[in-house]
Formats: structure tokens, C-alpha cells, sequence
């Protein structure tokens, strides 16, 4: 199958990665794949390695006529069998621009939505990564919503160790909607009901100066190692062993898998995303968002018991196998294109 993916973000974010993480999945899946995708992109080099053709755009206005024209240009030249749109601007450059009528491919469009904030307007074929979006999808009025959670890489298994002082460690966007702060409020409770283990944080962002200011008064700066912004994750989970995802927001959370794959020990909060993953206390622990004192419970019943965070991250990691892989998604990708193309031909008769 010929296929075409759209994507116009800029920056290294979850939706820039879903890009490329389809694009991956859709080349396992012996499809002839294209893209379009912002000369900015971070992203450009590493989906150029792949065998992809693909386009570079310097302007993603969706007012900006020339850019709008360059699309469907595009779109017509290739004759995709399928199109794939990956973020909001795509839709509102294509399916859904006030100059569509020029839009006369006759090929069905496919939506990725991978948030709760996604335009749908004129959608009729969407994949979503949770199951809360795809159920929110459906009740704006899509037609055909298909799940599909996202992916990471495999990494090679790695014993996880019960006998060391264990490294607690939260990573992402300083941003108030990952619940750094809530973090450091159940690692206060712990330190002060004595429990030993280090604490390491990785990320920028807008929350930097607060947090800094809270792990002071807190009386826990001295005691964390801020690793700052960091492109080797790698160099983050080799650190830890138990990791913290603390947010109040998280639509699905790459980082979760990242951490499965990486044979890590898990808490997490019950945002949408972490409740599609996991199943509670076999291949993680989920407690209530915006609660310190929940947070810190569950971090605790892995500091007092290594042999269940080590139970846990061997679970975790065969889940992030079986489920998460690349090779899972395309299975998934391939059977949603299956049904797009039998509803299409469906709907001809």
C-alpha cells in the first residue's frame, strides 16, 4: 500500500515522535511510505535514514495559501492509496480547509489523534492512542475511531537489580501538567518517615525555578541529582531503578514504555494514558493524581519490598514486548488500514 503521512510540528515532542514511530511501523509492514513534514522538524535526519521520500515544507499556516496548494500538489503526485494526517494543522490544511474543494483525492484520510485537544471537524477515519480519546473521538462525532496505543523501542533486557540502594528518578517537560511538584511532596514524606534511596530528575521547562524553589524548601535539593535536559535517555535510566510518572495530564506517556522496555519499576498516576497500560500491582503501580500522600504509598511498597519492583519490571518489560513494540503497532496499523479500505469500498456499493 502506498501511503502518504503529514505531520507540520517542530519541536521534539510527543506528536513529532508519533510521526515518526508510524512511519517506522508502517516500513515493517512492507508499505510504500512517503511524508511531509516541516523543513524545522527535529526529526528530519532520522526519517530520511529510513526508506521514506519525503517533503519539506517551510511555512505550516494554515492561512497561508501557497502552503495549502503545496499539499495538495503534493498529495496528487504521490496518489497515495492512503493518507495519514498526524496533529491538528493537517487536518485544517486538508480535509477541513475552506479551499477543499481543490482537496479531489478520493482516497480515504486517516486522523492520528493523540490527545484530548485533537480538531476533528470533517473527520471521518481516526486512530487514537488510549482508549478515554478514542471514546471522546467518537462523542464528537467521528465515524470510524480505531485504538492504537503508541510505541517504543525494544531495548535488551536487563536483570533488575533487588540488592542496591534504589534511584527513584521523574523525567519530562518541567510543566505544571507532569506534577513535579506533587513528586516532590511524596518524596518529603518518605525522607521524613526515614526511607533511604536517591532521587534524580531529568527535564527543562517552565517549572524549573519553581521546583527548584519547592526541593529547597522542602529541605530535598541537596539530596536530588538535576540532570537538565538530556537527548540520551539512556544516560537517565541507566540511573534509576524505580520510575515516577507523577502527572496530573498524560494523555498516553511514551515515557511509561521507555521505562517498561528499560526493565524499570514503575508508579504511576491514574491519568488515561497509564490506565490503557497497566494493570494494577502486576506490571505497575497506579495510585490517585494529585496526591502526595497516594504517590509516596506507592513508591513505598517498592522501597520495602525489591522482590515485587523486581516482579513488576520483569512483567512490565514482557508487556512492553508483547503489547508496545514496533512490530505490535504495525499489526495494529495494518489491520485498521484493512477496515478503512473495507469501508470505503463498502461504501461505493
Amino acid at each position: 500500500m502506498k501511503i502518504l503521512n503529514i505531520m507540520l510540528g517542530t519541536k521534539k515532542g510527543g506528536l513529532e515522535q508519533v510521526f515518526v514511530d508510524y512511519i517506522n511501523a508502517q516500513l515493517i509492514g512492507k508499505h510504500e511510505v512517503y511524508g511531509v513534514c516541516m523543513k524545522k522538524c527535529p526529526y528530519v535526519k532520522q526519517v530520511e535514514e529510513l526508506d521514506v521520500k519525503l517533503e519539506k515544507l517551510t511555512s505550516r499556516s494554515i492561512y497561508n495559501p501557497l502552503s495549502v496548494y503545496k499539499i495538495f500538489k503534493i498529495i496528487k503526485k504521490i496518489n497515495p492509496d492512503l493518507i495519514v494526517l498526524c496533529g491538528n494543522r493537517p487536518v485544517k490544511m486538508t480535509i477541513s480547509n475552506p479551499f477543499k474543494f481543490l482537496f479531489k483525492t478520493k482516497k480515504p484520510v486517516l486522523s492520528i489523534i493523540n490527545n484530548n485537544h485533537s480538531y476533528v471537524k470533517d473527520v471521518k477515519y481516526a486512530v487514537s492512542v488510549s482508549t478515554d480519546i478514542q471514546a471522546k473521538v467518537k462523542s464528537e462525532g467521528v465515524e470510524h475511531s480505531f485504538y492504537a496505543p503508541n510505541t517504543t523501542k525494544t531495548e535488551p533486557f536487563k536483570a533488575y537489580d533487588e540488592t542496591k540502594k534504589p534511584v527513584v528518578g521523574v523525567i519530562g517537560r518541567l510543566h505544571k501538567n507532569k506534577g513535579f511538584d506533587v513528586f516532590l511532596e511524596s518524596v518529603k514524606i518518605l525522607k521524613d518517615q526515614g526511607f533511604d534511596f536517591k532521587i534524580v530528575i531529568a527535564g527543562d521547562g517552565p517549572e524549573k525555578e519553581t521546583l527548584d524553589q519547592k526541593a529547597k524548601d522542602l529541605g530535598l535539593f541537596d539530596d536530588i541529582e538535576f540532570m537538565g535536559w538530556i537527548d540520551d535517555k539512556n544516560k537517565f535510566y541507566d540511573k534509576i531503578d524505580i520510575f515516577c510518572l507523577s502527572s496530573r495530564v498524560e494523555p498516553f506517556g511514551i515515557v511509561l514504555l521507555e521505562a517498561m522496555t528499560r526493565t524499570k519499576a514503575i508508579v504511576s498516576t491514574d491519568c488515561q494514558g497509564p490506565l490503557d497500560v497497566f494493570e494494577n500491582s502486576t506490571d505497575g503501580i497506579v495510585v490517585e493524581k494529585e496526591n502526595p500522600q497516594a504517590l509516596a504509598l506507592g513508591l513505598q511498597k517498592l522501597l520495602e519490598n525489591p522482590s515485587l519492583a523486581k516482579t513488576l519490571a520483569e512483567n512490565g518489560y514482557k508487556k512492553s514486548v508483547d503489547e508496545y513494540s514496533p512490530e505490535r503497532l504495525s499489526e495494529r496499523l495494518d489491520e485498521v488500514f484493512k477496515q478503512i479500505l473495507q469501508l470505503k469500498e463498502r461504501n461505493k456499493e
